[in-house]
């Protein structure tokens, strides 16, 4: 599990958001991609992201912060209430790629099923979902980012994975193009579970021979 400290509450969090699960909350994971991918600070990052760190690089007349938070709050507010992908037909090769998904122990940390916390928003209050994800940390050898220390603190996030750790990716929408690797690559076309089988109970050579034989099912039965 990922612990940071929030910048929201000032206090010491469980952090599920992000490749590295290094952020706490949907309102910072906005505020955070506001200033690092927009250049608009507001309330939770106030201060400019200055290309490669250097000063004056990203002067502007305008006063900070650019956003007094209301903007922040909208965009977290989309992403709470944005829908998951609905699933697509349920075929015999679907049922096949769901069995082999489960056979080969993708599904030790892609979890199938979760349930929410109590939440006086109805519509996220004690819902079942559907993620394929754990949201914690794993080893992911050669699949880590090699992001950790001193390169995550200076994106403004703080580090709280080794350069070697992904958080397990959910895994609804597969079936569609382009796909997601478990590093965040995209347009990748091994399987999937060639990528971490080596972090499954099942073998690497076991779990490759299984999705050789049933690449498509896998791919689409989510």
């Amino acid at each position: 599990m990922s612990f940071a400290t929030s910048r929201a509450t000032q206090r010491l969090t469980v952090a599920k958001f992000g490749w590295k699960a290094q952020v706490q909350s949907l309102l910072e994971f906005s505020a955070n991609a506001y200033v690092n991918e927009m250049g608009i600070t507001s309330p939770l990052f106030p201060i400019e992201n200055c290309p490669n760190a250097l000063p004056g690089t990203c002067n502007d007349t305008v006063q900070d912060p650019e956003d007094d938070g209301t903007d922040v709050q909208l965009f977290a507010d989309f992403m709470t209430f944005l829908a998951p992908p609905p699933r697509g037909s349920i075929t015999r090769e679907v049922r096949r790629g769901e069995k082999t998904f489960a056979i080969i122990g993708c599904a030790n940390c892609h979890l199938p099923t979760l349930v929410t916390g109590r939440n006086p928003v109805r519509a996220l209050n004690l819902k079942v979902l559907h993620p394929y994800s754990d949201f914690l940390l794993h080893d992911m050898g050669s699949l880590g980012d090699g992001i950790g220390g001193d390169q995550a603190n200076a994106t403004g996030t703080e580090a709280v994975a080794k350069r070697n750790e992904m958080r397990t990716q959910p895994l609804w929408g597969i079936r569609v193009p382009p796909r997601v690797d478990e590093d965040g690559g995209w347009g990748r076309t091994r399987p999937p579970a060639t990528a971490c089988g080596s972090r499954t109970p099942t073998p690497r050579s076991t779990a490759s021979g299984n999705v050789r034989r049933s690449s498509a099912a896998v791919s689409l039965w989510r």
